[in-house]
């Protein structure tokens, strides 16, 4: 082999020496990247499946899971969302304060590596919830409900509470800045024949004691409540 030739070969080898273990890195990192991304998309696959399990012990697991991860700075981008999306759903009082508890904690963890991040919390949308004395007035109830509905406001949940109620149909609001909203679906419903007043409820012991978050309000009707009219 000539001599040059000899040079050339030489070279190159050390060359490819020397991108060798560049290139096996390169793989390695790549793969390990590739890894990530699949624990990643099977771990909101697997929030979102327990968030939408039928099981409220199963819903509340997957909203502890998501707040460890997120004071292990972990949690998914798609938290908040997912978050969110089961605040929508929610059909109790207490599960819709329990999102919305772990909304805040995930929102203050992105704070802290973000202090711009816009608040989740104070745009959730407001969300009503019925309680009847009677299964007779479950058909009024549906009514008011279609019609908060129709108006984007969430109105997820139906409740029979027999042994205590106002002797009025109520919609109660528990904090300052709800007052607004309250007297909104107060008129709407009173143009709708079924008259109603706003009330302060953080007033009464029985709401005192659940802490009733901002944003979340309840409708009262009172036993044998029926629309008036068909205005």
């Amino acid at each position: 082999m000539p001599e040059g030739e000899s040079k050339s070969k030489a070279i190159r080898e050390w060359i490819a020496g020397l991108l060798l273990p560049v290139a096996i890195f390169a793989y390695t990192l790549s793969k390990d990247r590739a890894d990530e991304q699949q624990r990643e998309l099977d771990r909101v696959a697997t929030i979102i499946k327990s968030l939408g399990s039928t099981s409220e012990a199963e819903r509340s697991l997957a909203r502890s899971y998501i707040t460890y991860l997120s004071r292990h700075n972990e949690a998914p981008q798609e938290a908040l969302d997912l978050l969110q999306a089961n605040y929508a759903t929610a059909s109790t009082p207490a599960e819709s304060a329990a999102i919305r508890q772990t909304i805040e904690t995930v929102q203050q963890q992105d704070t802290k590596q973000a202090p711009n991040t816009p608040s989740v919390v104070n745009n959730l949308p407001y969300k009503v919830f019925l309680q009847i004395r009677d299964n007779d007035d479950r058909p009024t109830a549906v009514l008011v409900q279609r019609a908060l509905i129709a108006n984007n406001i969430l109105a997820p949940g139906i409740e029979l509470v027999a042994d205590h109620g106002p002797d009025k149909n109520t919609v109660f609001y528990f904090h300052p800045e709800d007052l607004k909203e309250a007297q909104t679906i107060s008129k709407k419903l009173t143009d709708a024949g079924i008259p109603a007043e706003p009330v302060d409820g953080s007033q009464y012991t029985s709401f005192k004691a659940i802490s009733v978050p901002q944003r979340q309000l309840e409708i009262w009707l009172i036993k044998g409540a029926k629309p008036t009219s068909n205005q």
